[in-house]
Formats: structure tokens, sequence, C-alpha cells
């Protein structure tokens, strides 16, 4: 699968830019013209940055349009899927099955209200049934640069840019090792949105649905954990508020496994871990996605979300009260200190406990545009290094669980063949891995993935060099201009 890039752009505009940025920033715009009016200053923020980029990506192509397009539930561009777009695209997806259409279509030229035109017709009711009507919509409201194009068939892409409908055959894409994790993707994101959408607008949160979706991941974690860890990775702009939470929730799940065998508890977790920053939809938009440190005014707004958060709950019919009293409380320390201020001392639940102990890892190791990945040892050090924030004995635990090297990373060993991680030991830095790739970077076969417990004495000269993930992510982030050097952000910012 690929995240395309279009080269180097000429007449000095920017390089490095991705198909994958303008996918994002159209999602993104979705998202954000149902939390806000259109005339907000975000909502036009958005659409003022969907317009560069689409200027930025058309210098990139030699002639023709920019063409999207899509089929199964992916996104793809000259015929190949851009798996990560796809995760968090249902919300653009879905409008175009609902027309039988195939994708969109960029013209070089775009009038100036086209992109706006586009969005509240996909945000909007499915009022014309198939992509000739859909087009016939466009151009009533003036739309003349957009176009929904006919169902995808391979070879619609011949070149880059310009349509060209063949008979080719289907897309082989519903293989079950790629099709199944992206739809299960796309739910966790998409109920997640919805639930945020809801609470920003004061209306009611499907708390049935969250619930299915903690028993998906539950159900998941159990199943495979790499597999929910590779799924949660980095996404940017209004999505880093969901993937923090999936993140949170699948940190959660996998530790609190070890800890109990209670499925209906470990679905209860989940839930509590989804829904833990249900407060920060009301949190001014301008404080929820600036980027850097915040000013103490800022940060003061910031702090509001756990009231918001749990406010919003207290509001919704037959709530689990884990959920709130973690959405309220884990920002508070466990001698009291933190946020929000508790006169009363009242103690803090074994479950808030472990998911702000999740909420604050899963900070400090994930990839963000502003700033690098922390390892997950300087991540645990630092957080040891602050007493009285954490219950000292889970945290002992969550350590011994989750090892210095995250179940499913791939990690560099010190003979130089590249290996995935099975399971954590009592040894953190010694985890049970398998072998993927040669020293050479040749893929291994079947028969030659060995699996190595690196705790055992047999296989003491052999160490784990390097994580992999986070030098790749960092260089993926750096190559479309979106990342900063790497810093080390200070435990009160993380989370």
């Amino acid at each position: 699968m690929c995240e395309t890039k279009l080269g180097a752009v000429p007449d000095g505009a920017l390089e490095k830019v991705t198909i994958t940025d303008f996918v994002d920033e159209l999602v993104a715009a979705l998202v954000t013209l149902r939390l806000y009016d259109r005339k907000h200053a975000r909502s036009r923020s958005r659409i003022i940055e969907l317009k560069r980029l689409h200027e930025q990506l058309v210098k990139a192509i030699p002639e023709g349009s920019l063409v999207l397009a899509t089929t199964e539930g992916f996104v793809l561009y000259e015929d190949r899927p851009l798996l990560g777009a796809s995760m968090g695209a249902k919300k653009l997806v879905d409008p175009l099955v609902a027309r039988n259409s195939g994708g969109l279509e960029f013209r070089r030229e775009l009038g100036d209200n086209d992109l706006e035109v586009l969005l509240e017709l996909l945000g909007g009711p499915v009022e014309d049934k198939t992509h000739e009507l859909a087009n016939m919509r466009l151009r009533m409201n003036g739309c003349q640069g957009i176009g929904f194009l006919p169902p995808y068939q391979i070879g619609m892409h011949s070149a880059r840019g310009q349509v060209r409908l063949s008979s080719g055959a289907d897309s082989g894409l519903a293989e079950p090792g790629l099709l199944l994790p992206m739809q299960r993707r796309q739910r966790i994101v998409d109920s997640l949105q919805g639930a945020s959408i809801n609470a920003a607008r004061g209306g009611i949160v499907d708390l049935q649905e969250i619930q299915s979706v903690a028993q998906l991941l539950c159900d998941s974690v159990r199943k495979d954990p790499g597999e929910v860890q590779n799924m949660v990775r980095y996404e940017r702009y209004d999505a880093y508020t969901f993937g923090h939470s999936v993140r949170v929730c699948a940190l959660a799940l996998s530790f609190a496994s070890h800890l109990t065998d209670d499925l209906s508890l470990l679905v209860r977790i989940g839930s509590a871990g989804l829904l833990h920053d249900i407060g920060k939809m009301r949190i001014a938009s301008e404080v929820l996605h600036h980027r850097g440190r915040l000013s103490p005014e800022q940060r003061a707004e910031m702090e509001r979300h756990t009231d918001f958060g749990s406010a919003i709950l207290l509001a919704q019919k037959d709530i689990d009260e884990i959920a709130v009293t973690v959405s309220h409380g884990h920002h508070r320390n466990l001698d009291g200190s933190g946020y929000p201020a508790d006169p009363l001392g009242t103690p803090q639940s074994m479950v808030t406990r472990l998911i702000k102990i999740c909420d604050v890892y899963e900070a400090l190791t994930a990839v963000r545009p502003y700033n690098g990945a922390m390892s997950p040892m300087k991540a645990f050090r630092l957080m040891l290094e602050c007493p009285g924030a954490f219950d000292p004995g889970l945290l002992r635990k969550f350590m011994r669980t989750m090892g210095c090297y995250p179940v499913g990373s791939a990690v560099e060993l010190s003979d130089r063949t590249h290996a995935r991680v099975l399971q954590s030991t009592d040894d953190l830095v010694r985890p049970v891995v398998q072998l993927e790739h040669a020293d050479s970077g040749e893929e291994l076969d079947a028969r030659d993935r060995r699996t190595i417990d690196l705790s055992a004495p047999v296989n003491r000269g052999l160490d784990v060099h390097r994580l992999l993930e986070i030098g790749r992510l960092q260089t993926e982030l750096a190559a479309i201009g979106d990342s900063a050097p790497d810093s080390s952000p200070e435990l009160s910012q993380a989370a």
C-alpha cells in the first residue's frame, strides 16, 4: 500500500507534497463543518487549506485533473490504495457510495466556492442517488471544477489526473488480511467522531455503539494485540483527538486484559477509554487545535474538559459510572494534585488510575506534528520520576506488561535483522520477537520467520538495537513538512 508522494513541485512551490495530505484535509473539513458553522473561522481555515493543497498538488501533475477514487471502502490514487488515508475516510467514502460514485475529479482550476459546495453536498443528506444527479446538483450550485465519477474500475486512472474507464476486473482489495482491519478501523474512528460531534452539539451520545466498538477492540486485543497497535497509528488534524482516545482505549484494554478475565469489565474499561476526552469537544477550537505549548490562559481553558466530560456523560441515559469517573478524574494525581481540584480528597478508582497511566504514556510516545515520539523506555523513566502522579504498583505492572518494545512494533536486532515484537517478557528490554527481514533487507519466507525469545539464556548474544516505527513515522512526517525537531515534551504538557 502507499502514501503516494507527488515528487518535486516546479516554480519554487513546496516540495514533497502528498496526496494523503489532501485526503486527510478533505476528511477533516467534512468533520469540521459538522462541528462548526460554515462561516466559523475554523471552517473557513479548512477550506483555505484545501485550496492551498489543491494548488500545490496540481502543480506536481504534468497535465489533467487530480483524481481520487474509492472502492470497497478504500481511497485510491492512480489505482493504488492510500491505506493510511482510508482508515479515517468513512465520512468521505460513504457519501460517494450512496451516490454510486467511484470517486471525485478535481480540475486544475477551481472556482472560489467549488470546495465549499462539495463539502456541503457530501456532509448533507443524500438526495441524489446517482453520480449524474450529484453532478447536476454541483452545477446548479455553481460548482464547475469538481465532479463525481462513475463506479470505480481498474484502469480508470491510466495516467496521473486522467480518467479513463475500462472493463477491468475486481480490484483485489477484498482479501481479509487487508480489508477487514481497515473496515474495523473505519468503524472505530467514525463511531468516535459521531459521539464527539453529538457531544459538541449538546446531543445524545450513542453509548451502545461506543460499547460495541469497545467490545470489538477488546476481542481484537485478546486475539492479536499487535494488529490493534498497528491499527491505531498517528492521525493528523482534528482526527488527533479521536486517534488519541482510540489508542488510549487499546492500551488500557491490553493492560487490563493482564489483570482480569472479566469480559464485561474489560468492555466497560474500553468504553471509558474511548470517552475519557469527550469533554474536549466543548473546548474553544483555537485552544483545542493549538500546536505547541499552551499559555496559562489556554491551559486553564483546556483543563475545563474534565468537568465538561463528566457533565456530558451524566446527561446521557444509562451511562456507566466508570466512564463518568474516568472522564472527570484522569488528570488528577494519586496525591490529590492535578485537576480538577477535589477538596474532599476522594480516592481514585482503579480504572481511573489505569487509564491515567495509559493516557500519559500514549501522549508521550505518539508521533505528533509538533514534536517527535519519545521512546517507551524514556517515557517510563519520566513517569517514574514523578512521584505522586501515578499508582506506583500499577505503573510497574504496566511497564512489565508493555515492555520497552510494545507488542506489534517492528524492531531492528543487533545482527541487523528486522523482527516484529510478539510479547513482552519479565526482562523489559528483551521481548519475544518473530524475524521478518534478513540483514540484507530481503523479506523472509514463512519457513524462515523464526520466533526468538530474547530473554532466554541461549539468545543472550542477540539484542534489540532500535525501534523502527518511531524512526519511520518521524521520517514520514518530515518528508511532508509536518514535523518538528525531536524534543522531550514535559509531562505537564503530554496529555
